[in-house]
């Protein structure tokens, strides 16, 4: 169940609460609490406000909650922004208004950095996940959320799915955003025999580094949890006496599930690669 917090974040609680509602929903929302503005970086504290209010809500509530930073969502919708970390002030107070006024029992929230909606700022600048400066970029995003929001928050999840958004997104027919793939007749550019595994190794070092930065800098006091969110098919031989068959199927789960396990248990990608 998706829901928009920014505009309909009460009613959801709400309905949550007279419905009782006990499972895991997303909340389509991730922060990116930044704007670019040349060198200069500044937090948007009334985003990072919302997400406090939202967060508190959500705790009063009792139930497992999901939660999903939109780095999309911190600039007004009929606003062109050219700069990327600069403040943007009074996004949500309607909504603010409204659910700081408002107690609800109890809800343990997991939160998800990024549910592949990356800033269109960052894909114009530098190419997004093509780019290796797109780690120091999540870390700047993943180290605020971590000090605005870790007090209560215990459950961090880095990146959602990074085959789906990788392979979807650098190869195929470019399904999925940046639309980038060999074949001309679906994407303007794009090499779906480089591209996703450069954006596919640049998502591993962002999660290492922000996995990094959470254990050194916040886990021993604030005492959360962080992983990573891994999507696989299972990959069965089409006949089981045959050799080849055998390590087909072996090699195929290589390149959709090892592709991001491997490295992360053992340090390297599967041999297969």
């Amino acid at each position: 169940m998706h829901i928009d917090s920014q505009y309909h974040g009460l009613e959801y609680i709400q309905v949550r609460t007279v419905v009782k509602m006990h499972f895991p929903v997303s909340l389509t929302s991730w922060l990116r609490p930044f704007e670019l503005a040349g060198d200069n970086k500044h937090v948007n504290y009334p985003r990072i406000d919302h997400y406090n209010a939202v967060i508190d809500a959500l705790l009063s509530n009792g139930i497992l909650e999901f939660l999903s930073f939109n780095e999309t969502r911190l600039v007004y919708q009929d606003i062109q922004c050219e700069n990327f970390w600069r403040i943007c002030t009074s996004v949500i107070l309607h909504f603010l208004n409204n659910i700081c006024d408002v107690q609800f029992p109890g809800i343990e929230p997991y939160v998800t950095l990024y549910h592949w909606d990356l800033p269109q700022a960052l894909q114009d600048e530098y190419g997004g996940w093509l780019s290796e400066n797109i780690i120091d970029d999540f870390l700047s995003f993943a180290d605020t959320c971590f000090a605005s929001f870790g007090d209560r928050v215990k459950h961090w999840i880095t990146i959602n799915e990074p085959y789906s958004f990788v392979s979807q997104g650098y190869g195929g027919f470019g399904t999925q955003a940046p639309g980038r793939c060999s074949i001309r007749v679906k994407c303007s550019e794009g090499d779906s025999k480089i591209e996703p595994y450069i954006a596919g190794h640049n998502v591993l070092m962002a999660h290492a580094s922000v996995v990094a930065l959470y254990r050194e800098k916040y886990q021993a006091q604030q005492r959360g949890s962080i992983g990573i969110c891994l999507d696989s098919r299972w990959y069965e031989p089409l006949n089981e006496t045959s050799v080849d068959d055998l390590e087909a199927s072996r090699r195929a789960l290589d390149f959709h599930l090892g592709w991001f396990l491997g490295p992360l248990v053992f340090g390297d990608y599967p041999s297969s690669m």
